[in-house]
């Protein structure tokens, strides 16, 4: 769970320009939210605003694809306002194929398309999950907190 925050190497962080227009998606059409991709990491600098994809080492074991584009469920309500937005089906990255070497992913991101590339909208850490063999797999569930409720 991402809980809102933008203080730079703090374990989620809020990274890019689109911040608001994603927020403002969760009470209209959502043009945006159906844009964004889910991505693994292994490593990452400390996090701050504006990061960039390039800054992240994405996991290379067989099996792992980015997964687009994320299907956000329903969302909560508190007082009028959205208070919390979740991808459903939890998206799974699996391995297929042993890796030569063990991978140790640490986190996920959250992109979109920008211009010449993809921009980081947010990631955060996770417990860390080793992958060594064909089974082993990383499930995330994206989630986004708004308000003190934590």
């Amino acid at each position: 769970m991402l809980q809102l925050g933008d203080k730079p190497g703090q374990k989620g962080c809020w990274t890019h320009k689109y911040l608001r227009q994603m927020l403002s998606d969760l009470g209209g059409d959502g043009l945006l939210l159906k844009s964004l991709e889910l991505r693994l990491y292994t490593a990452r600098p400390d996090l701050g605003p504006n990061q960039a994809l390039a800054d992240f080492t994405e996991p290379t074991f067989t099996g792992y694809a980015k997964k687009n584009p994320l299907v956000w469920g329903t969302p909560l309500y508190e007082d009028g306002q959205v208070s919390i937005m979740s991808v459903s089906p939890d998206p799974t990255f699996a391995c297929t194929a042993a890796p030569a070497e063990p991978q140790v992913v640490k986190g996920y991101m959250v992109t979109i398309a920008d211009g010449a590339g993809f921009a980081v909208v947010f990631a955060e850490d996770i417990d860390p999950v080793t992958i060594s063999d064909v089974g082993n797999f990383v499930t995330i569930v994206p989630r986004i907190v708004l308000g003190t409720r934590f």
